[in-house]
């Protein structure tokens, strides 16, 4: 991996805020999230570098009286905790600490992923050393140990359906197409400099890139947020495939969440398409 020849000396002053969504979350697999997490803070620290800032949004109507002890039992670093009072969505969620977050670099992470020690490390002396790069999506595998394809090329309605709702022999007779929407073949173990589309269960990014394009839409409530979101920061540089960062993550999976997720998921892929444009195929 290549970096400037100042990445590292400058780290000192490389502090990082990470934002986390609370809605519903399993607490189990949220806890394996925030030790992952404060792993990667040790080792941060480790190195000399700044501080890692953590803030959780509550977007539980009431709150949820188990988060506090959860978040605490795990995470040592500063912690701001939020409650707006009601469900923001994920992306409003976010923007709500993004406007409090002052780190140089800034995580967006969903609350059952898991990430490796040296997570936080490698990305911020990748970004100090390459300043083109405003974004990095790592590599990542599902809770079963299955490769998943974070980057995307521009959607296509087909292939939002395949990938959603075909049977398995269906997809298969559109392999290639499918292949070359996730960048298949071209996001393995090499790193790929300017994907067009990043996943936002960990988007580790400029800050001030984020917030120069106000961060999430705030017309997605959930789903397709992160797909606008790439699209829009493309203003302030290039979003990396980086794969010397590799996670793990349990959730997904929007068409097996019944009715109401497939509702908001339509509403949003036709929110999305009103404002990037219509690809059929």
């Amino acid at each position: 991996m290549s970096v400037g020849p100042n990445a590292e000396e400058t780290l000192s002053a490389a502090s990082i805020s990470v934002s986390l969504v609370h809605f519903r979350s399993d607490l189990r697999q949220l806890s394996d999230t925030l030790r992952g997490l404060e792993a990667a803070r040790i080792a941060y620290a480790a190195a000399g570098a700044g501080p890692v800032s953590l803030y959780v949004v509550d977007n539980t109507p009431q709150g949820d009286p188990a988060l506090d002890g959860t978040v605490r039992d795990h995470w040592r670093g500063p912690l701001q905790l939020l409650r707006p009072g009601r469900n923001l969505g994920f992306g409003a969620g976010h923007n709500l600490a993004l406007a409090q977050a002052d780190g140089e670099f800034h995580l967006i992470l969903n609350p059952d992923v898991y990430m490796e020690p040296q997570a936080l490390l490698r990305c911020a002396r990748y970004l100090r050393g390459h300043r083109r790069t405003v974004m990095l999506s790592p590599q990542a595998r599902g809770g079963e140990g299955q490769r998943v394809y974070l980057c995307k090329r521009f959607p296509s309605v087909l292939a939002l359906l395949l990938r959603g709702f075909a049977p398995a022999w269906l997809r298969q007779a559109f392999r290639r197409r499918l292949d070359h929407y996730e960048y298949r073949g071209e996001t393995e173990q090499q790193i790929r400099e300017g994907v067009l589309i990043a996943s936002g269960f960990f988007m580790f990014a400029r800050r001030r890139a984020l917030q120069a394009i106000n961060g999430f839409s705030p017309r997605f409530f959930l789903y397709f947020e992160d797909f606008d979101l790439s699209l829009r920061i493309a203003s302030q540089g290039r979003i990396d495939y980086f794969p010397a960062v590799c996670v793990v993550h349990y959730g997904g999976h929007s068409s097996r969440k019944g009715i109401r997720h497939i509702l908001l998921f339509v509403r949003s892929a036709i929110t999305f398409f009103s404002i990037h444009g219509w690809r059929w195929w």
